[in-house]
């Protein structure tokens, strides 16, 4: 028992940082990723609207697949 919440705590530390700062890296990579999506065209709010759509879609299934990744190789 002692020996599992002393592995808990080890993991705990080490993914800490990482836990911390996932909603900040995830917006931005996605505001990131809007940008380039977008480039320099002139864009009606429509095509915004889709653009947007279709890029925070793709980086969900990006952020899927990469959680599956992690968790397989975890398990």
């Amino acid at each position: 028992m002692n020996e599992q919440k002393a592995n808990n705590k080890e993991v705990d530390n080490e993914y800490i940082g990482i836990f911390n700062s996932l909603a900040e890296t995830t917006n931005r990579e996605l505001e990131q990723a809007k940008k380039v999506a977008k480039g320099t065209r002139v864009l009606t709010p429509i095509e915004i609207a889709k653009t947007d759509q279709e890029t925070t879609i793709k980086a969900i299934q990006s952020k899927i697949a990469e959680f599956q990744a992690n968790t397989d190789s975890a398990h």
